[in-house]
């Protein structure tokens, strides 16, 4: 299950929950089960969002692959210098494999890490999926 499913998954419950809780203070209580991975992944919107989503993920992999191909290439130009080279010249050549290094690192947290940018993309695109969601449940509660 991937967060965006995760998310609205966790959204209904809870929303479920407090619309079972206010039932619960009445003399009747009813009780209902919603299968809400399966609503969700059925939702048109949630299709295209998570197509948007993995599209993304797509893309910053492949940027990824490209800067680990970049350091590879950098550390074995680095192993070939060997004790041949000039301390100046293994020195720039250190320098610049961590500064690719930590480009890389950058670039990962800046886009998947926890407050990335594909953190924020799904939030975004599941806002209104789970608005909807929502609306709907309180709409059958009553």
């Amino acid at each position: 299950m991937t967060k965006f499913a995760q998310g609205a998954a966790i959204l209904a419950a809870i929303s479920l929950s407090l619309l079972s809780q206010s039932a619960l203070a009445q003399k009747e209580s009813k009780v209902a089960v919603v299968d809400v991975n399966s609503v969700v992944s059925s939702m048109p919107e949630y299709v295209s969002a998570n197509q948007k989503v993995t599209a993304l993920q797509n893309a910053y992999q492949d940027s990824i692959k490209m800067m680990e191909t970049r350091i590879q290439t950098t550390q074995d130009n680095y192993a070939k210098l060997g004790e041949t080279a000039n301390p100046d010249m293994k020195k720039k050549e250190q320098d610049d494999l961590n500064n690719q290094q930590q480009q890389a690192q950058a670039f990962y947290q800046a886009k998947f890490g926890q407050q990335g940018e594909i953190a924020q993309t799904q939030a975004n695109l599941l806002k209104p999926i789970t608005d909807k969601i929502k609306t709907a449940l309180e709409a059958f509660a009553k």
